[in-house]
């Protein structure tokens, strides 16, 4: 586990940004729930070039970086032992194109891969028909549990800027609930692996 990683990025992550990763890395769950994009954490490296291109804080040579660090993160946390990871993606993020339409293939081929591929990483898909669900005024969030300590963890709440980390036990236990019933909104795992290989196929 690349420990530190995320120094040499330090120029494109904002301060809260750079804190989430540190902790991230050493964290023994990760939930993720992401309305409108791909998880960095599961975004191939076509999409991420095509998602930072689009960013405003991300121009010229910061672009590249981005999409670099994006990788460097994924090595950090998924190669070898590390986190559980259960991740929702808003339907929505499947189906809006971002790098176009073989992009998005290869993106969400790879989602159902990772989701039916690898025993420490679960992908539920939150469906467009799923109305007015707990996340709903919530945008992207992630919350961060650490071994042998259940009662202490990390929220943190994406941003464009920038995102800010919750760390009281009143906040933690308020997103860590509101995961859990999202997660009653959003397919099976085993439903959204055939959603997801449908919409590769298509």
């Amino acid at each position: 586990m690349a420990l530190g990683w995320w120094r040499k990025y330090t120029a494109i992550l904002s301060r809260e940004c750079q804190d989430y990763l540190a902790l991230e890395t050493v964290a023994s769950q990760v939930l993720i729930y992401e309305a409108q994009r791909v998880p960095e954490l599961l975004q191939i490296p076509a999409y991420a070039e095509a998602f930072a291109a689009a960013s405003p804080f991300q121009a010229g040579d910061g672009t590249g970086k981005a999409a670099e660090a994006v990788q460097a993160r994924q090595r950090a946390v998924l190669d070898g032992p590390g986190p559980q990871i259960c991740v929702v993606i808003g339907e929505a993020a499947l189906r809006q194109s971002i790098g176009g339409a073989a992009v998005m293939r290869a993106q969400i081929a790879s989602l159902a891969e990772a989701g039916s591929g690898n025993p420490r990483i679960t992908v539920r898909v939150l469906p467009l028909k799923s109305g007015a669900h707990p996340a709903v005024t919530a945008g992207s969030l992630a919350v961060l549990r650490f071994p042998d300590t259940p009662a202490l963890g990390v929220v943190y709440l994406d941003g464009a800027g920038g995102g800010i980390c919750l760390e009281d036990s009143r906040n933690l236990a308020a997103y860590a609930r509101m995961f859990e019933q999202l997660k009653g909104f959003a397919f099976s795992a085993a439903a959204s692996a055939r959603l997801l290989g449908k919409l590769s196929a298509a």
